[in-house]
């Protein structure tokens, strides 16, 4: 069973919002468990869920470094899997290259299809890394994804 977390980011950085989808929940218990594990993360500052509709509003410190792949750690370590984290960006101000990657905030984001619209909209990518994708959908990636602690492989969703 799969369940929709969406998680806004209320901060001033230029991530604007994530929605995390979960699966293996079974009950509010299990809400109760990822929010007491994402309330450990050192980047968040407060966590604030809606049990029937397994929502979750995420507000992160000031200047804070969010990093996608401990918000997943959190989750897996709760004892559930991700199975869909997607993001919404303000690209103003975010480094972009030739090669369909950018960079914000120490971490690269590698595009494997869409590409990032410099015109200062917002923009939604879904990570396609290991772990933030089920296995199935993984296998459409796999020979695209680029390794590296601090990046992430992206699809342009909106």
């Amino acid at each position: 069973m799969f369940l929709l977390l969406v998680i806004t980011i209320t901060t001033n950085a230029q991530i604007t919002q994530l929605s995390l989808q979960a699966s293996g929940l079974t009950c509010s218990m299990c809400n109760l468990s990822i929010k007491k594990s994402l309330d450990k993360l050192p980047f968040i500052e407060s966590v604030n869920p809606d049990i029937e509709t397994a929502t979750y509003e995420l507000k992160f410190k000031e200047n804070a470094v969010v990093n996608f792949r401990d918000i997943k750690n959190a989750v897996t370590n709760a004892g559930f899997s991700v199975a869909k984290l997607v993001f919404t960006i303000n690209p103003k101000n975010v480094i972009s290259n030739s090669n369909n990657q950018f960079k914000y905030k120490e971490i690269t984001y590698n595009m494997i299809e869409g590409k990032l619209d410099a015109a200062g909209f917002n923009q939604e990518f879904q990570v396609v890394d290991d772990g933030f994708i089920s296995d199935k959908n993984f296998k459409k990636y796999k020979n695209k994804v680029k390794g590296g602690e601090n990046v992430y492989n992206l699809i342009h969703t909106k």
